[in-house]
């Protein structure tokens, strides 16, 4: 594991061998031309320079504290918000860049992973007439949510053979860096649903994905762990996930998320291992409509010749649905389902 001071040494000894100085004067003369901000890092990465000269770029745009950087950079433009959209910039680069890009993500992953609390600091607000819970992040939660954003990017980018891909699969973070709660959104497993649903990212690594929530629902249906907050139960998120998916496959204006094949296995996972009643299943008609017809895109290859197992699991997430929910001949979705 990766501390703090020893990252810190491995920058310097890094940039001391690869970065050559004689830039440094035409660095700090750009950075001083006028006022700089992340915008001016990110353009640079566009120009036709010198790799040496978009190292120091994409570092600044990746490091957590500036003080561990040895490039010139003035203190107050560094970003404090790490903003999600500044991981934009990683979708144009070239494979060499993308690469150097996943280096550092990976090693700031390590340190910091090491150091964050994930539960922020409550404190009650005092207003006239009221009083407001306040939740204070961790540190480093705006640098570890920046970086599993980037990492989805990279995924989509990095040969998935690529030993680079691998390391940054593992530092992927499947559930919310911290957890938080609101009236408009909450937190749980967003970054496993934003994997599963991007198209740029290889079946192997939504395959990887599925296969450790699945471990986390299972360990938490046992007892074996138990989630950081009431609303972030791995299993209700799984089955969000899987009627999520189902409405797209079940539309004629989405495509599908992934193979029809994985929803398959998850839908047997669920059934399996007595999941049903983990999750509200307001969507089942969806569900239920990816097994009958194999969705909107698909139906018209299976027209008639439904595979039996497909069938079976039909009938058993359909018997599901009426004996294993408290079912309600008013609700609409369970009763289409039904």
């Amino acid at each position: 594991m990766a501390k703090i001071e020893d990252i810190e040494e491995g920058i310097r000894k890094y940039f001391e061998e690869v970065i050559p100085k004689t830039d440094d004067e035409s660095w700090q003369q750009w950075v001083d031309f006028r006022s700089r901000t992340h915008s001016d890092l990110i353009e640079l990465l566009k120009q036709d320079v010198r790799n040496s000269v978009k190292w120091r770029a994409i570092f600044l745009l990746l490091v957590p504290e500036l003080d561990w950087s040895l490039f010139y950079w003035p203190a107050n433009t560094i970003s404090e918000g790490w903003s999600g959209h500044l991981s934009n910039f990683i979708n144009d680069l070239p494979f060499d860049l993308a690469k150097y890009t996943a280096r550092w993500i990976n090693e700031f992953c390590r340190s910091l992973q090491l150091e964050h609390c994930e539960t922020p600091k409550e404190t009650i607000m005092g207003m006239s007439g009221f009083q407001i819970l306040m939740r204070d992040p961790d540190k480093y939660h705006g640098a570890l949510v920046f970086y599993n954003a980037c990492i989805l990017r990279l995924l989509a980018i990095l040969p998935v053979d690529s030993e680079e891909a691998a390391r940054l699969f593992m530092n992927f973070s499947l559930r919310d860096i911290s957890v938080f709660a609101s009236q408009d959104d909450s937190s749980g497993y967003n970054p496993f649903m934003n994997l599963m649903f991007d198209s740029r990212v290889d079946k192997k690594w939504k395959l990887a994905a599925d296969a450790k929530m699945r471990e986390i629902v299972l360990a938490e249906k046992r007892g074996k762990i138990k989630p950081r907050a009431k609303w972030e139960t791995a299993g209700w998120w799984y089955a969000n996930l899987i009627q999520s998916a189902a409405a797209y496959f079940s539309s004629f204006h989405y495509d599908d998320p992934y193979d029809i094949d994985v929803i398959i296995g998850q839908i047997k996972f669920v059934l399996d291992n007595g999941l049903t009643n983990l999750g509200h299943w307001n969507k089942a008609e969806y569900i239920l409509s990816v097994l009958y017809s194999g969705g909107a895109h698909n139906w018209r290859n299976r027209l008639g010749r439904v595979e039996a197992e497909h069938k079976e699991l039909f009938r058993r997430f359909s018997r599901a649905i009426v004996l294993d929910q408290p079912f309600s001949i008013n609700d609409y979705h369970k009763q289409s389902a039904a």
